[in-house]
């Protein structure tokens, strides 16, 4: 049986120039609530540029119901005293043939006036806690072809390739594909 989802994580981090003690920066991760939907639209938009906000709120709307909460979510990251989002991931619970549960993640941005990867590193920290609290066998991050800068802390924290992922959409949409070549 899965243990509940973490309310909420707690990271600090020593500021790499001075390295004092003092000096930290404290990054909260918690699971999104629907009365925080609206406010992490913009970080959203940032990953899928052309999303559409009743197009979030629905899918949003999916991920924070109470039922199956424990196999579906979207988590936050907010820096410091700031109350507005800073970073996120939406994550769900898959069954595979030879590695049972996975987590899989995806959605993954951060966005920092200064700099973004403490909080892509946290939140990445934060992905594994809850892998191992739910019973997770592996992680699978998907990064969406806009969202290349959490490739880098994905790699430092020792994921790798597994493959490729393809679609084609079924139904119409006005959404331009993003430009693709194989090598």
């Amino acid at each position: 049986m899965r243990e509940a989802t973490p309310a909420s994580s707690t990271y600090s981090s020593r500021n790499e120039t001075s390295g004092e003690a003092g000096d930290v920066d404290v990054i909260r991760i918690e699971p999104l609530t629907t009365a925080r939907v609206l406010q992490v639209f913009p970080l959203i938009r940032e990953a899928v540029p052309l999303v559409r906000l009743e197009e979030w709120i629905r899918f949003a709307r999916t991920r924070t119901s109470t039922r199956g909460r424990d196999c579906v979510g979207i988590r936050v990251a907010t820096v410091g005293h700031n109350p507005y989002p800073s970073g996120l991931y939406s994550y769900r619970v898959d069954t595979q043939l030879l590695l049972g549960s996975v987590l899989v993640a995806d959605h993954f941005v951060a966005l920092d006036l200064l700099d973004a990867r403490p909080v892509l590193d946290r939140l990445i920290a934060d992905l594994e806690i809850l892998a191992t609290r739910l019973n997770c066998n592996e992680v699978r991050s998907i990064i969406q072809y806009r969202s290349t800068q959490a490739a880098q802390p994905l790699f430092a924290a020792g994921y790798h390739p597994q493959g490729m992922v393809f679609g084609k959409t079924l139904m119409g949409t006005d959404y331009p594909l993003p430009p693709f070549a194989l090598t």
